[in-house]
């Protein structure tokens, strides 16, 4: 053996030790030592069977290399050396890049500014790859959400609340709307609300023929106002945002059509409910899509309108006894409505089409399994992700909807995601599990491979090296149900001993925790905690998603009741299952997990020793209001709900340790949840620890944020459990 040879087994061995020491949090959360590579910036082109891959080509920059569809290299085709030649030298750095749909031109942001946790505005180029000409999209101030219009001709965009587009061929800019104003009047995109509840940001849609834009207007101005503080400044500054809470006013929200060439906007509001909820538009052949959500959020339909308001017609209508949930959906060029509904008891997808009599609803697959996602259809192919086989595992299959022959198009064990190409002819499939970092490969419709795009092979071998601790899937029996969880244990371990315990928990509507995937770097804090001594276990209780309607509307008007229940119940099960030592165990939560954790603390009846609550809800009263009362209904028509398993209510009965941590900029849960329950905890004379993050939002990262946090997290387990 060389010397060579000798020093890298040595390195080899020395880091193998070093990542499971004390010090190896910073491997975890700085350097990222178990983080995997993505490839976030392909895109597949529209005209031709071929992807475009941002590389890097060292110290010149970047290049968009072209690949056809088996993976083979077929030439270079835009360099950011280009760019900075075509612009004169003004556009020397991209944050993200779309790629239009002839695929001649490309937009793309530089100077990116985050606003809340999906939105944000950036200084917008216009790339034309064919003239070999950049420009920008606008001189007069940051943009959002900027769209080529069908034709190539146009560019919609919002500044300042307002809708805008710019004419390409003349370089002259449109102001489409002229009332938008800071906290009163939104057009075009989103409220803070629908951006956080109902994944909306972008809120106007190019008509097919491009001579129309449909889009959304938010009157904000009786939603009441929250602020919080910036201590960033030698005078901290106080910031003000519309936030509706729950039993508040929301914003009122209309549906217009402008036309370009009459300049005129034509109200379609499909309701004259000024509280009701429009998630999403979309165009649908000569017909406008509006969903439309009730306040109770217990009636979804979706509306089809004509573009000049005279016709209008309720394309598909379903109530609920509890709340009904947002749908994934697709629209085919054949103008046909794919979406999900769990009516039948678990997601599954149905079809409506436009008949002479109206609409006419169609299911397209059946089973006690959830599709998860919608992605789409070519021919006779309808493409789908569900949960089919196992309940914590997701998997791409394709459904044919004239023979219901179904196919399984994705082989692991494990998460499977896709993202197709324009035609539904190939796809990226993204796969992970508890042993295996993202991988991705690119496939064909019928899921064969044609080319290994990112298989984070090194990655995998230093797993290989350091033993990877895996989890252990199983069910705990409960009294009703079966819930699904997983434990990690600790290095060495020995049936016949006692171990310490920490439980992870989440727990909201519709969310699951105890899926086979990577879990990122909280799970990797999990098996530094392992090599400690302790095991890790995580649950799903009721309330959870992925078993049905049954399994998570149980919880609907009574949150936190089935979850504190469940996580008590599990807790006393590992105990006798699992050789944990009773006299400690732990929970910890993030979030809704955070409010979890409370109720658990609180009302366990000194099942747990030790709690760690992260930017919890301590009352739904404080949250959102599309939120709470989506699962909590109206305050007024709730009371004993909003009052029962409240961590306000039950802070009183406070038994162990408890560490409650916040960020003071947190506009999602606020820093008021954390302070109203700090004054009940003191005005019950117990004691507990606090750590505030100035300045950080719900996340709380940026700088070595994350590295102090569970710092923080591991010394209060070590010390108290």
């Amino acid at each position: 053996m060389t010397k060579k040879h000798y020093l890298s087994v040595f390195f080899i061995l020395f880091y193998t030790i070093s990542i499971f020491s004390q010090e190896s949090l910073e491997d975890i959360f700085v350097k990222r030592s178990f983080s995997p590579k993505r490839i976030g910036d392909i895109r597949f082109m529209h005209l031709e069977s071929a992807y475009l891959l941002l590389e890097s080509s060292g110290k010149n920059g970047f290049v968009w290399n072209k690949y056809d569809v088996s993976g083979s290299p077929s030439g270079q085709f835009l360099s950011t050396k280009d760019l900075e030649a075509w612009s004169g030298g003004v556009l020397s750095a991209i944050d993200d890049y779309e790629l239009s749909d002839n695929d001649q031109a490309m937009l793309i942001s530089t100077q990116t500014e985050n606003i809340y946790r999906h939105s944000s505005k950036s200084v917008f180029y216009i790339v034309n790859i064919k003239e070999q000409k950049v420009f920008p999209l606008s001189l007069n101030g940051k943009q959002m959400y900027p769209k080529f219009s069908p034709t190539m001709d146009k560019v919609a965009f919002v500044r300042d609340n307002d809708l805008y587009y710019m004419d390409i061929s003349t370089g002259n800019e449109v102001r489409v709307t002229t009332d938008g104003k800071h906290n009163a009047i939104i057009n075009g995109r989103s409220d803070w609300v629908y951006e956080e509840e109902f994944k909306m940001t972008s809120a106007y849609e190019w008509s097919p023929d491009g001579k129309k834009i449909a889009y959304l207007k938010f009157d904000e101005t009786k939603v009441p106002d929250f602020s919080f503080i910036h201590y960033n400044n030698l005078y901290p500054e106080v910031e003000t945002f519309k936030y509706p809470k729950a039993g508040q006013n929301n914003a009122s929200v209309y549906c217009f059509i402008y036309d370009l060439k009459t300049k005129k906007h034509l109200n379609i509001t499909p309701t004259d409910d000024q509280q009701a909820y429009y998630p999403k538009l979309a165009w649908c052949k000569d017909r406008l899509l509006i969903q439309y959500l009730n306040r109770r959020q217990n009636n979804f339909r979706i509306y089809a309108l004509s573009t000049d308001g005279r016709q209008k017609e309720i394309a598909y209508n379903s109530q609920s006894d509890t709340y009904e949930i947002l749908p994934s959906w697709y629209i085919s060029k054949e103008g046909e409505v794919y979406f999900t509904s769990d009516k039948g008891g678990f997601k599954q997808i149905y079809r409506i089409v436009k008949a002479i009599s109206g609409f006419e609803e169609q299911q397209i697959t059946t089973g006690n399994f959830e599709v998860k996602k919608i992605y789409g259809c070519n021919g006779d192919w309808i493409y789908y992700q569900s949960n089919k086989g196992k309940l914590y595992e997701t998997k791409v299959y394709r459904i044919n909807k004239k023979t219901n022959q179904e196919e399984l198009i994705s082989e692991n064990n494990g998460m499977n995601d896709a993202t197709f190409s324009h035609d539904f002819t190939n796809f990226i499939l993204d796969y992970q599990s508890d042993d295996t970092p993202n991988q991705y490969t690119l496939r064909n419709n019928a899921g064969e491979v044609e080319a290994k795009l990112e298989m984070n092979d090194e990655l995998k071998k230093f797993l290989d090296t350091i033993h990877f601790n895996k989890r252990q899937y199983f069910e705990i029996p409960t009294a009703n149900v079966q819930l699904q969880a997983y434990m990690l244990y600790p290095k060495d371990y020995q049936p016949s001993q006692k171990y310490p315990l920490l439980i992870y928990v989440y727990g909201g509507p519709g969310n699951q925790e105890v899926l086979n995937d990577w879990g990122g770097m909280r799970e990797q804090w999990f098996r530094y905690l392992n090599t400690l001594g302790y095991m890790v276990a995580c649950i799903d209780n009721r309330g959870s998603g992925g078993k049905g309607a049954d399994f998570q509307k149980i919880s609907y008007e009574r949150l936190g009741k089935y979850e504190t229940e469940d996580q008590i119940a599990a807790a006393k099960y590992l105990i006798e299952k699992f050789h944990v030592d009773s006299s400690r165990i732990g929970i910890f939560g993030w979030s809704y997990g955070g409010f979890v954790a409370l109720n658990c603390l609180f009302y366990g009846n000194a099942t747990f020793k030790m709690g760690i609550s992260v930017a919890p809800v301590t009352n739904w009263k404080f949250y959102d209001s599309v939120y709470s009362e989506r699962f909590m209904g109206m305050p007024n028509e709730n009371i004993s709900g909003y009052e029962s398993y409240n961590p306000l209510d039950g802070a009183k009965r406070l038994e162990g340790k408890l560490l409650l941590i916040h960020g003071t900029a947190d506009e999602n849960v606020h820093f008021q949840n954390t302070m109203e329950l700090m004054k009940v905890l003191n005005n019950e004379g117990k004691m507990y620890d606090f750590m505030a993050y100035p300045d950080k939002n719900h996340g709380i990262s940026g700088g070595r944020t994350r590295m102090h946090l569970f710092e923080l997290m591991t010394n209060y387990i070590v010390k108290n459990l």
